[in-house]
């Protein structure tokens, strides 16, 4: 069985959320953060035959690297690794599942979103570049005056640098902040929604790519703060 480029970067981007996995049998791929505060959830080509559960993400992904071509076999307790003319394998064992920090549920109850609009690949990218390079640790998506901008700041201090770049219209006042290190999409145009019960849902446009992200308690609708609702499954 082949493991395509496109999953080998969803499984990388998923290794940054929570380096514990169980893929599951089947086509459907989860992770779910330490914290509990950003869920991704992505349909890929493959057919998974068993459940895997991968303790440490980055530490298998390194090993599918030593491999230009990799061909996987999968039993029930370990994954072998082979390419076609190579006398190199790899036997990779899975972990066991009551290890790994998995979600208690694998579908998110989403609220109504009060906000919506589309964030454009080249827009999302370069406000993250922006936080990179201004060194401040939030992002923020902020509706003021029928106007929707995508933020780069620190808002603990008023006189700190800030990037802002307007991604949408609308008629709700409101400022949805995201710690910088929790915004960890795949690159890629989203459609955005946001709802004042604290959590946001990220959907990509070009792949079945899916990221439910809590807002920060400082974050505010109307000037209202919302109860945070963590990113998770009833919990």
């Amino acid at each position: 069985m082949k493991i395509s480029p496109d999953t080998i970067a969803i499984l990388k981007n998923f290794a940054s959320i929570n380096q514990n996995i169980l893929i599951k049998k089947g086509s459907v791929i989860y992770t779910i953060a330490q914290q509990k505060n950003n869920f991704g959830k992505a349909q890929v080509a493959e057919k998974f035959p068993v459940d895997i559960a991968i303790y440490d993400l980055n530490e298998f992904l390194s090993a599918v690297s030593l491999f230009t071509d990799p061909e996987f076999e999968f039993a029930e307790t370990f994954v072998t690794i082979t390419q076609d003319k190579s006398k190199a394998s790899i036997k990779y064992f899975y972990a066991d599942p009551q290890m790994l920090v998995l979600p208690k549920k694998y579908e998110v109850e989403f609220p109504k979103a009060e906000v919506s609009f589309e964030m454009t690949e080249e827009d999302l990218e370069s406000v993250r570049k922006a936080g990179q390079v201004l060194q401040v640790p939030e992002l923020a998506v902020i509706g003021k005056g029928g106007k929707i901008t995508f933020e780069a700041l620190d808002t603990a201090n008023n006189t700190s640098n800030g990037y802002s770049i307007k991604v949408g219209s609308g008629k709700v006042n409101f400022t949805a902040v995201f710690k910088k290190e929790n915004l960890t999409l795949l690159k890629g145009a989203y459609k955005v929604e946001v709802s004042s019960k604290g959590i946001s849902h990220w959907t990509n446009d070009a792949i079945k790519l899916e990221y439910w992200t809590s807002l920060e308690q400082n974050s505010k609708f109307d000037a209202e703060k919302p109860a945070t609702k963590k990113a998770t499954n009833g919990k």
